[in-house]
């Protein structure tokens, strides 16, 4: 399953086995955020963590999020200076965000005080139909003579096949907001992030010569 696959069922959710998806844009705080996060320990040969609290100032950073699986998540703020901030974020339980669509996660389900709504915009746009010849492995039966006679074996040989596909561009666009428990507290964030994959989707292989 690619990565492409694997997005597409996180936004049923993001269960990415060794596949990180990452999406980029701007954070805007209009309050102090105070985010609980875990920390590796230092020097720690066992993975040994435990959680801190943090608060974020109000202000405009670049973010990104990074998505290892349905439990874990990365906040990066300004990803791109040596002054970045990186909070790792755990569920208590899997974060189902839908394919387009609102999503809700409660904070207590993130171990924070601050709960997250948003929106999930999916956009698809196919290319157009290419031919080409792909390298493969085919087995062949070939005969091998020696000292005390001959033999057939099968062997591994490189080869070609063609192909028909069409490059997929899938484009999606997270919008995050960073609320609180009560409806009447004001909007604490909103995060603008997008992300853009490139899969490739077979319509035709034929035999591998």
């Amino acid at each position: 399953m690619n990565c492409l696959n694997r997005l597409l069922w996180t936004l049923a959710i993001l269960t990415l086995a060794g596949c990180r998806t990452s999406f980029q844009g701007s954070l805007k705080l209009f309050t102090a955020l105070p985010i609980q996060h875990e920390v590796q320990e230092p020097w720690s040969e066992e993975g040994q963590s435990h959680w801190v609290t943090s608060s974020v100032n109000p202000g405009d950073y670049e973010f990104k999020i990074n998505i290892y699986n349905a439990r874990h998540f990365e906040l990066i703020l300004n990803p791109k200076s040596w002054r970045r901030q990186i909070f790792n974020i755990v569920s208590s339980e899997d974060v189902n965000l839908p394919e387009s669509g609102p999503f809700y996660i409660p904070g207590r389900q993130i171990q924070q005080t601050f709960n997250i709504s948003g929106h999930v915009t999916k956009t698809i746009k196919d290319g157009p139909l290419r031919h080409e010849l792909q390298s493969c492995m085919y087995q062949d039966l070939v005969t091998v003579c020696g000292p005390k006679g001959c033999e057939h074996q099968w062997v591994w040989k490189s080869g070609y096949q063609p192909v028909q596909f069409n490059y997929r561009f899938t484009h999606i666009k997270l919008v995050t907001k960073f609320v609180g428990d009560h409806k009447e507290e004001p909007l604490l964030g909103q995060a603008d992030t997008q992300a853009e994959l490139v899969s490739k989707v077979i319509h035709y292989m034929g035999e591998c010569r």
